[in-house]
């Protein structure tokens, strides 16, 4: 069988999510992990030329951008379906993770995570004006999110979806930070659904911890 290995940290909150969607797809890989504390090595930029995390190999077949690596393992291999069929579910699904990605990624990773958890962790200063800029994004943005939900237990319908996978690493970095149980609990459809999913298998599996690592 084709050997399939991610490289990535695990702490990244884009690699957890192409890991949760192996994991939840049943496809056995193995984790590369990629230390770029100190600048991104020289085999990742030849990886990804954006010199981002995470990238995948399939054999010979290599792919960046974390979006299209989860579409291609959907479509690659056997197990439960993570993208919807139906069109409107489908683009649901798709708005989801561009709200995720486009506009709350990096206020929470950078804005608050990095700020309020990391940076005091190696001794460095918060920059409390990018943390207030961060907060009031996802005091607006997560009421957004909310408002595209059509499920209780995932984010789109009753079945996960990539939607999950790319929500899942942002929320539990965001409830790591000061007030982030403040911003959630004022989005009582997405906390519901949070409730379902912190204690999902996994969720659990792939969990970072405040270490000596960056969001």
């Amino acid at each position: 069988m084709t050997e399939i290995v991610l490289y990535g940290p695990a702490y990244s909150a884009y690699t957890r999510t192409a890991i949760l969607t192996l994991v939840e797809k049943g496809v056995t890989y193995r984790l590369a992990e990629v230390d770029f504390s100190d600048g991104m090595p020289a085999a990742q930029r030849r990886r990804h030329p954006f010199a981002k995390v995470p990238a995948l190999a399939h054999g010979d077949f290599l792919l960046y951008e974390t979006q299209a690596i989860c579409r291609y393992v959907d479509a690659a291999f056997d197990g439960p379906a993570l993208q919807p069929s139906e069109p409107r579910a489908l683009a649901r699904m798709a708005q989801i993770v561009g709200i995720l990605d486009s506009y709350l990624s990096l206020p929470i990773r950078m804005g608050l995570t990095n700020q309020l958890i990391y940076r005091p962790l190696f001794g460095e200063e918060t920059d409390e004006a990018l943390v207030a800029k961060s907060e009031a994004i996802v005091a607006d943005g997560l009421p957004a999110l909310e408002a595209c939900m059509t499920g209780s237990t995932c984010l789109v319908g009753s079945q996960a979806s990539l939607a999950d996978f790319h929500a899942v690493p942002l929320i539990d970095y965001l409830l790591m930070c000061p007030r982030g149980d403040a911003y959630l609990a004022a989005t009582p459809r997405l906390a519901a659904w949070w409730q379902r999913w912190r204690d999902r298998p996994s969720v659990r599996r792939t969990r970072p911890m405040p270490g000596n690592t960056k969001a």
